[in-house]
């Protein structure tokens, strides 16, 4: 009779599981540099596995990244905001930080900058908007109503109240 290490293997894992994977986790807080780049070794051997694997598991667990990223949403406000502009922009600047938006909220008393009615969560206004080659830096900043900043749209400022959307 042979022995079979691999049926021998398996038994020992199934029998030991919670031990083993204590045990691992222990492993790579002690070590994390090397488990990154054990992990990023195996990533690379096979590329193309590892890739649809992430396919399947997000294909599997939507639900659970949807609420994920939305949670992560709700917690930086202000990076999301940075996120948009460089993906509607195609552009890499730095982006406004979180201090310099609540000084400029600040600045402007928490009102919006057209209608000048208090706001709860004032949005960012682009003077000169991005889609026309805005940047979203304090200089092309003013916090603005969700009603005022929608309808002001890709216009500047000097455009929209001569527009006639804006009834004061």
């Amino acid at each position: 009779m042979s022995f079979d290490q691999k049926a021998y293997n398996q038994a020992y894992y199934i029998a030991n599981r919670e031990k083993l994977k204590a045990a691992a986790r222990e492993y790579r807080a002690r070590n994390p540099e090397a488990s990154k780049e054990r992990d990023r070794a195996k990533y690379r051997k096979d590329i193309n596995k590892s890739r649809a694997d992430r396919r399947a598991y997000a294909a599997a667990h939507k639900a659970e990244a949807a609420a994920r990223l939305s949670r992560w949403e709700k917690a930086n406000p202000h990076k999301l905001a940075n996120y948009e502009s460089k993906r509607r922009t195609g552009k890499q600047f730095p982006g406004l930080t979180k201090e310099e938006w609540l000084s400029i909220v600040e600045l402007f008393g928490g009102r919006c900058a057209y209608c000048i009615r208090p706001v709860a969560e004032p949005e960012r206004e682009h003077l000169l908007p991005l889609s026309r080659g805005g940047e979203d830096v304090a200089d092309n900043v003013v916090p603005a109503c969700k009603s005022c900043n929608s309808s002001k749209g890709k216009l500047t400022p000097v455009e929209y109240l001569m527009s006639g959307r804006k009834k004061f």
